[in-house]
């Protein structure tokens, strides 16, 4: 927002947005991977929950998905 408040040239502007959308999707798979290796994983080894745990990742490729 800063930039555009700015009014920084509109293709250094669209670079950024490019390079925080990438960092955010980077960070997100980091995430949804130690969710899998932890929280998942115990469920799985534990017979606790497995069945919200199939439909919250689900959902979740659900929305990735669009």
């Amino acid at each position: 927002m800063r930039m555009v408040e700015e009014d920084r040239y509109c293709v250094d502007i669209s670079h950024q947005l490019l390079a925080t959308q990438a960092l955010l999707r980077k960070i997100n798979k980091s995430i949804l991977h130690a969710h899998l290796e932890h929280c998942v994983a115990e469920s799985l080894e534990t017979h606790t929950d497995v069945q919200a745990k199939i439909t919250e990742i689900m959902s979740l490729l659900d929305t990735l998905s669009r």
